[in-house]
């Protein structure tokens, strides 16, 4: 009668993956000057294989981003935002700000 919640193990991709943009989020040097168009949002379109983003602002000084994925062994994603499927089965893939990593976009993808 209620929902079932299904726990999944984090991959050691996916731990290196938050490792690193977690590190590379607190390594910044605080002293760098505060950029004046800040990135607001993000929302990643589908091109078939090829995901692509769009920034707001459109004029933001730093719009890109990090992309990875929640299954590399149903799918991965290039630097690029090009997917490649591995296997059959429901990958998410995210989109991450390089400017502030608490903005991001994810979708959800079925690899046939």
């Amino acid at each position: 009668m209620g929902n079932k919640l299904q726990l999944k193990k984090v991959t050691l991709s996916e731990l290196c993956l938050i490792f690193l943009l977690v590190f590379w989020g607190c390594s910044k040097n605080d002293d760098k000057v505060i950029q004046e168009t800040a990135v607001q949002e993000i929302e990643i379109f589908t091109e078939e294989s090829q995901l692509n983003t769009v920034v707001t602002p459109v004029n933001a000084d730093n719009s890109n981003v990090f992309w990875g994925t929640d299954n590399p062994n149903v799918a991965v994603v290039d630097e690029s935002g090009m997917v490649t499927g591995i296997k059959k089965g429901e990958v998410t893939i995210f989109a991450i700000s390089e400017e502030n990593l608490k903005i991001s976009d994810s979708v959800v993808l079925q690899v046939e």
